[in-house]
């Protein structure tokens, strides 16, 4: 194709797929510079380093125990790795041994049993042997691209993480729980939010919201559950014990309202000693402001977001973000003036 050139007005050739050549000048000192840069921070990445680390780690335990190098790796050397890495001090939650008289519950205060990796960080850790192993040598690449097999993608390792699931739930793991508000602060926030709620002049948008997060803030205090695992409640699987003592909030997973099922429950009782933190008054108070709005949503999560629509109140199918909590607890901080 010829088209003239804006800088000289001579007609010149170009390539459809190349552009214009003519007058041009190519940096090359420049390039490789760039080209040192991307690989200096391709090599030096956090992932990198740890996939390193992991190598290593590999190295050294297949050669002290199992006098193997890396190369001649076993599938069942790969368990006795998974064995060790279960209890070093990565792991960070307890997993009641069938003997332990806790077994079957998340009661850790009089438990002496081990810390184990849970099943979703082992399961991550097996994913990490298998790519580290993969990008080391060719060798351990899939039997039909001509390698040998990778021996951490296999049937007695895959086995060996079955397993290790199976017991974690037999077992009643322990879950990290989120770092507790002090209770003397969450007392003053709380109560200050519960002023606004009572206040005549605030929208009803804001008393809906209110209402939730303060149901969220005594819940995630008083459980110590995780925002994401919260969130995972339904309404419909919302269950009061007769006589309003209790509360039952049962944990569920799944992308629709016919694949949820439950996976574990929270237990609320009534807090005699600071009312203010009362997560069965809060409850009760929240679902008495948004319950119809909850009901009407497509899921029914039971804390999700909140939007006005024609001066009406319509819940987002879905549950709330974490970072929205957060951010609205950055906003009440602020507003009540709390450190």
């Amino acid at each position: 194709m010829r088209r003239h050139c804006q800088l000289c007005g001579e007609t010149v050739l170009r390539h459809p797929l190349v552009g214009f050549t003519h007058g041009t000048t190519y940096d090359v000192s420049r390039i490789a510079e760039r080209l040192a840069e991307v690989n200096y921070f391709s090599v030096n990445k956090k992932s990198s380093r740890t996939k390193d680390r992991l190598l290593q780690d590999l190295q050294s335990f297949f050669a002290t125990v199992c006098g193997v190098s890396l190369l001649g790796a076993r599938p069942e050397h790969v368990r006795q790795f998974l064995a060790y890495r279960e209890t070093r001090g990565t792991a960070k939650t307890i997993a009641h041994k069938v003997v332990c008289p806790f077994v079957g519950t998340n009661d850790a205060t009089s438990c002496s049993c081990p810390k184990l990796m849970t099943a979703g960080s082992l399961k991550t850790l097996v994913s990490s042997v298998i790519n580290a192993l993969r990008e080391h040598d060719d060798t351990f690449a899939p039997p039909w691209s001509g390698g040998a097999g990778n021996p951490a993608d296999c049937k007695l390792v895959k086995d060996y993480l079955g397993a290790a699931t199976r017991i974690s739930k037999l077992c009643g793991v322990t879950p990290r729980k989120a770092v507790a508000m002090m209770p003397a602060k969450l007392s003053v926030l709380i109560a200050r939010m519960q002023l606004r709620l009572r206040t005549p002049a605030t929208p009803l948008l804001e008393r809906v919201r209110v209402a939730r997060d303060i149901a969220w803030f005594i819940t995630a205090w008083e459980t110590g559950v995780r925002g994401r695992q919260l969130g995972d409640t339904l309404l419909h699987h919302t269950l009061w014990v007769p006589e309003g003592e209790r509360l039952l909030l049962h944990q569920t997973v799944g992308k629709t309202m016919a694949d949820a099922r439950i996976t574990d429950t929270l237990v609320l009782t009534a807090n005699t000693n600071n009312p203010t933190l009362c997560p069965l008054k809060a409850m009760r108070v929240y679902l008495e402001h948004a319950g119809p709005y909850i009901a009407s949503a497509q899921m029914g999560f039971l804390f999700p977001q909140f939007l006005s629509y024609q001066h009406s109140v319509y819940a987002v199918p879905g549950p709330i973000p974490d970072q929205c909590i957060n951010d609205r607890l950055k906003l009440y901080l602020v507003d009540f003036g709390i450190d």
